[in-house]
């Protein structure tokens, strides 16, 4: 073979090889999914016909779904996808106020669910544990294990950041929830697992409508249910009813309240629950205050909801 034929070969050779590589840059680079929503299904999709689904709180710890939206291939809807956001003590920073979490969280037509993290603002040595979870746990799941997933270290996992992993489970809950069309039982958020209830006892006051007291799997008194309803103006002349049920522990410690009913402005709703989660959430009732924590934002719905625990908290004192 002379020296011209032998370059001829290794030019052919080098330039099937740079075609290769070519072919395989343009593979990785154009096709694979890069933005969040795409990851979630393995495809390039879009986001259409968003639908809020709650308001964002201004402050205070929560975990919501913010909004819904079609996954479409094309003409094809091939999923849903929600946002959620999540807040928590557990801070980034030294100067934050919440530690936040969000994520999109995709369940594909055959309710197989996928999470990707678009924000992770813990503590800061736990932000890799949080993303290992989602990675290792969190993909491609059908939506009836989910609630078997455990959050704990092992089999991979790193241990830390129980807290963290829990508030991205509970978002994830929270989805497969809404895609389910299962309403959440606040009830055993707060008692747990084989609560009980005791038969509804009617209140008469101006604005206590019932009770009712709460029961362990064994029989033990472990808290009540009051739930409380009032009216008043919330805008202009406009009036509107609020209707919730407050939790209470054997002690009189305030465990979780649950709106019913909530005729007055949805905007402003994230203020009154701010307001809540900051006053009266994990306080005891006999030490509730009338003034404290008003709501420049909701003036009115506060308000009415501060009257309406103030007559709670003579209940309990009096009993």
């Amino acid at each position: 073979m002379t020296r011209e034929n032998r370059w001829l070969i290794i030019n052919a050779a080098i330039i099937l090889i740079v075609g290769a590589l070519a072919v395989l840059a343009y593979h990785f680079l154009i096709n694979i999914p890069s933005k969040p929503q795409n990851q979630l299904f393995g495809v390039k999709v879009t986001l259409t016909n968003k639908v809020e689904l709650n308001a964002e709180p201004s402050s205070g710890e929560y975990a919501l779904l913010i909004a819904r939206y079609d996954a479409m291939d094309g003409n094809r809807k091939i999923g849903d996808v929600f946002y959620a956001k999540g807040t928590n003590g557990y801070t980034y920073e030294v100067d934050d106020d919440f530690g936040v979490i969000e994520l999109y969280i995709g369940i594909d037509t055959d309710g197989k669910v996928s999470v990707q993290v678009l924000n992770a603002r813990q503590t800061r040595d736990r932000v890799p544990a949080i993303y290992d979870f989602v990675k290792l746990r969190l993909q491609d799941v059908g939506i009836e294990n989910i609630e078997a997933i455990s959050t704990a270290g092992g089999n991979g996992l790193v241990a830390g950041a129980t807290h963290s992993r829990t508030l991205v489970k509970t978002l994830v809950t929270l989805a497969v929830n809404e895609y389910k069309g299962v309403e959440p039982d606040p009830y055993e958020d707060w008692f747990g697992e084989g609560y009980q209830l005791e038969e509804k006892v009617d209140l008469t006051g101006e604005y206590l409508q019932s009770k009712q007291v709460v029961k362990n799997s064994n029989g033990d008194i472990i808290g009540s249910i009051y739930v409380v309803e009032g009216k008043s103006v919330y805008h202009s002349s406009s009036e509107g009813t609020i209707r919730m049920h407050v939790g209470l522990d054997d002690d009189g410690k305030v465990i979780g309240y649950h709106f019913e009913v909530y005729e007055h402005t949805n905007g402003f709703r994230p203020d009154v629950i701010a307001y809540l989660n900051a006053e009266v959430l994990n306080t005891n009732i006999n030490d509730f205050e009338e003034d404290e924590g008003i709501s420049t934002g909701a003036t009115n719905s506060s308000r009415l909801v501060i009257r309406m625990l103030t007559e709670l908290k003579s209940e309990v004192t009096s009993a």
